[in-house]
């Protein structure tokens, strides 16, 4: 492998890092689609120059969607935890950069073109070989290393798979890695590789034989593959993954990332070759909180399974309880008024939360018929927009008719009687979804700034809601539509997800 003393040497993955954040704006995807197709000094064209291939990783945690470009040359674009297609390129020395692609905005006179962010460094590529370059840390401080291996590599023959590692995860500096294969004749868990962050493991195939209880022998062989990750110095469990199953004459790649979930786990493993499946520990939770929104109830507590452990004590109308953790699963959830004596049961629920996630549960309806609404959150805060979903918990329009919901600029009107397409107020054009009594909409990304919200009970121009609305960057948000008994009108209750607002 050829490359400079700035990227990685051979025959491991290198480390470095570039903190500078970018201060120009990258080219827009439509004109970098058209140099993409066009740069012959830097992309082939499909002929049988020489080439190398190069990918991306997308693991900046707070990053939307990742494009990267290779001198000035957009080649891909990735959302976070997930990895781009193998692109050629001519061999030499080239500088790959990158940006984040910016969010819808409702102003047509608003620039699309992407962020560029800081992390580009240059490098010397040789041909017929294969690099993956992987983004970690943040938006505002996005670092890189990279992997390289021989290209066109032939796929492991019958009865083998092909297995190996590499750690982009910042949290695990070291970790040994242990594997349990029956049908690889690893029955046991055993050690096949120690990897450092930002190094990988040395690709090893495995032969594997057909299990005694199977009887069709022209089904494909497979594998129950455990994977355990340990600290090399204390030898304590960092990570272990329930069975997977792998099947012959294929090549596996796995890389280990920050997990930003509630864990405990600080590790996960996201499949780049041969899977895209992402894999967390056996003993990794969900997070629930209780948000309170019926409108005449008093105070709640609510509590999980019959052990009465609870998630959330004296909860108030418009009260939002602190996360707690939850095991993943069927977990059923009861509500009492809070401090009760009494076995006084408000509402049961029967969510089944998946590790890894975050769950808010609205306590939604008028006294003596509240109900729980379960909706899975968002922790994630990109700094380069708002994201925000609407919920319907207004009792008063339960029975009713659902609300359609429409977002436009502060004092742009809504023409609810034209059908020409061509009418810039065309009342369809800011429909944002329909939501019926306890449903919610999509997520609704956009950028940062004042809107106006507007509903009608469904098909209809008769607004029963007009608030202004004004979103911030980095902000994940619920916005649940409730009714204000003093007022005997509808509000928007913001409930905010990400983290670090």
């Amino acid at each position: 492998m050829a490359m400079s003393s700035k990227a990685s040497s051979s025959p491991s993955a290198g480390h470095f890092e570039r903190s500078t954040p970018g201060v120009l704006l990258a080219a827009s995807l439509v004109v970098a689609a058209l140099a993409l197709a066009g740069c012959k000094k830097v992309l082939n064209g499909g002929s049988n120059e020489d080439v190398f291939h190069a990918r991306m990783v997308n693991l900046l945690t707070d990053s939307p969607t990742v494009q990267y470009s290779i001198d000035g040359t957009v080649v891909a674009s990735k959302e976070y935890m997930a990895a781009t297609g193998m692109n050629p390129a001519h061999p030499g020395d080239h500088t790959v950069s990158f940006a984040v692609i910016r969010p819808a905005s409702l102003n047509a006179s608003d620039t699309t073109d992407p962020i560029a962010i800081g992390g580009s460094f240059q490098a010397s590529y040789a041909k017929n070989t294969d690099y993956t370059i992987f983004a970690y840390g943040t938006t505002t401080h996005p670092q890189t290393f990279m992997m390289d291996e021989p290209s066109d590599r032939p796929a492991p023959a019958a009865a083998m798979i092909e297995y190996q590692f590499v750690n982009a995860s910042p949290n695990t500096p070291n970790a040994d890695v242990y594997i349990t294969a029956p049908e690889g004749g690893i029955t046991s868990p055993t050690k096949v590789a120690t990897v450092a962050f930002g190094a990988k493991s040395t690709p090893t195939t495995m032969t594997l034989t057909r299990r005694p209880d199977v009887t069709d022998t022209s089904a494909a062989l497979v594998v129950d593959f455990t994977l355990e990750l340990r600290d090399p110095t204390t030898g304590a469990e960092l990570f272990t993954t329930s069975k997977i199953t792998l099947t012959e004459k294929t090549r596996y790649l796995w890389a280990f990332a920050d997990n930003i979930g509630p864990g405990p786990s600080k590790v996960k493993v996201i499949g780049i070759d041969g899977t895209t499946n992402t894999l967390l520990d056996i003993d990794d939770q969900a997070q629930m909180r209780v948000v309170h929104v019926s409108p005449d109830s008093g105070p709640f507590d609510v509590f999980r399974n019959s052990t009465a452990t609870p998630i959330a004590t004296n909860v108030a109308f418009r009260g939002v309880s602190p996360y707690a953790n939850v095991p993943s699963g069927d977990v059923d959830v009861f509500a009492m008024p809070s401090g009760s004596q009494a076995v006084t049961i408000l509402f049961v629920a029967a969510p089944a939360p998946i590790a890894d996630n975050n769950y808010s549960l609205y306590t939604v309806g008028n006294q003596g018929d509240v109900d729980a609404v379960v909706l899975t959150d968002d922790h994630r805060s990109v700094p380069t927009q708002s994201q925000f979903r609407f919920l319907n918990a207004a009792p008063s329009l339960n029975g009713q008719d659902a609300v359609d919901v429409y977002l436009t600029l502060p004092g742009q009107t809504l023409d609810f009687t034209t059908t020409d397409t061509n009418n810039a107020n065309m009342a369809s054009k800011f429909k944002r979804g329909t939501i019926a009594y306890k449903a919610a909409t999509d997520a609704i990304v956009l950028k940062s700034g004042a809107y106006e919200v507007r509903m009608t009970p469904t098909g209809t121009s008769r607004i029963v809601l007009d608030t202004p609305l004004t979103v911030q960057d980095g902000s994940v948000q619920t916005l649940a539509l409730i009714d204000d008994l003093p007022t005997a009108s509808l509000e928007l209750m913001p409930v905010e997800e990400a983290l670090t607002q």
